[in-house]
């Protein structure tokens, strides 16, 4: 009778603990539970972060969402270097030209023109590269029959900006008593070809800016620049052209070299390839920056109006370029004076010098007056 007891009091507890289990789930389950708007559909929504619950229905869908988010998050990361576009304004149809010659310093020095002046109508930037090639290296006796040709074919060019020669450091000139680079033979050829070069263009006078050589993180590679540089403003002088010097622009504080530094809004930017001879797209509109501050210089402005009358002498800078109409009669007509204004008494005296008509009765009358002669018998 005993033992029935036991048993009984067992089978209760048991039966007890399971109705406690069974209800505890209930709980647990019920809030991870809703209605869509569809009465049938049923949505289980994923456990929140700080939620301690335990779902059945949310154990394995909980990390395959989160997996879901981070691939997505991974997906849409904008990259570190996004270019921002720029869209270039269709240019007048009698827009001055610009011209860049040169390597592939060059054509990177034109991009970064053409984005300087993608807002300005008036003015378009036109390139002549070829790759490899500098005075000596590559091409290079083909420079003055290109040029020539590209003056010839567009009428509207108004400066050439030559930017070359990193592909010549330590190149022997053919010929010379003494080809080695540097020496003195080495560098009075070398200056020649600058010459000849620049001479093309002043020729068919246009004018004629000359970008140097930056720096570099090489000692050896410095020295070679250093000394075209100084060839190539030697050069450019002499025939009346200009140079802009971007050599201390791409220094640090401290005057050494270095990749970064600012852009031309400030930033501080990756300028420098890793051949530290390159420009990033950065670094190639900083240089640009420059460039372009001297051509506004020189030509006084961006337009048909700032080269009117100085066609002529290539050398005549123009400071402010041209600030009125270029037509000889201002809006309000003719300042030729007027018929009726010569018949005045104003216009006579203050302009022509007549004396004022005197005023008959009046005591600075000195015109003759008679009398009427009296008649006898009157």
């Amino acid at each position: 009778m005993r033992f029935h007891s036991l048993s009984r009091l067992y089978r209760l507890f048991v039966s007890a603990l399971l109705l406690c289990l069974t209800v505890a789930f209930l709980v647990a389950v019920t809030p991870s539970i809703s209605f869509a708007e569809d009465p049938g559909a049923l949505v289980r929504p994923e456990p929140s972060a700080g939620s301690s619950g335990f779902s059945f229905f949310g154990l394995f869908k909980s990390r395959e969402s989160k997996r879901k988010v981070r691939d997505k998050g991974a997906g849409q990361r904008a990259p570190k270097n996004q270019r921002v576009k720029v869209v270039i304004k269709e240019k007048d149809p009698d827009a001055s030209a610009i011209l860049v010659v040169g390597d592939e310093m060059a054509d990177g020095l034109a991009n970064g023109l053409r984005v300087l002046l993608a807002e300005k109508t008036t003015v378009r930037v036109e390139k002549l590269v070829l790759a490899n090639t500098g005075l000596i290296a590559g091409e290079a006796d083909g420079w003055i029959d290109a040029i020539e040709k590209q003056l010839a074919s567009d009428e509207n060019i108004r400066a050439v900006v030559f930017m070359l020669g990193h592909e010549d450091q330590q190149l022997e000139i053919d010929g010379l008593t003494n080809p080695r680079f540097g020496s003195f033979s080495w560098r009075s050829a070398y200056r020649k070809r600058a010459v000849d070069l620049i001479q093309s263009v002043r020729e068919q006078r246009k004018s004629v800016v000359w970008v140097g050589l930056p720096p570099t993180s090489k000692t050896a590679t410095n020295s070679a620049f250093a000394t075209m540089n100084a060839i190539y403003k030697d050069a450019a002088e002499a025939e009346l052209g200009y140079v802009v010097d971007i050599w201390d622009v791409f220094l640090n504080d401290k005057g050494e070299y270095s990749s970064y530094g600012p852009d031309v809004d400030g930033k501080n930017k990756l300028l420098r390839t890793r051949n530290s001879i390159g420009f990033t797209q950065s670094g190639y509109q900083k240089v640009a920056f420059f460039v372009e501050r001297r051509l506004s210089r020189i030509l006084g402005g961006y337009g048909a109006l700032a080269f009117e009358g100085v066609q002529d002498d290539p050398n005549f800078i123009v400071l402010t370029g041209r600030t009125t109409s270029p037509e000889t009669e201002l809006l309000g007509g003719s300042d030729k004076p007027a018929e009726k204004a010569k018949k005045t008494a104003a216009y006579q005296f203050f302009v022509e010098g007549e004396a004022l008509p005197g005023v008959p009765g009046r005591v600075d009358d000195t015109g003759f007056v008679t009398s009427p002669v009296a008649q006898d018998g009157s």
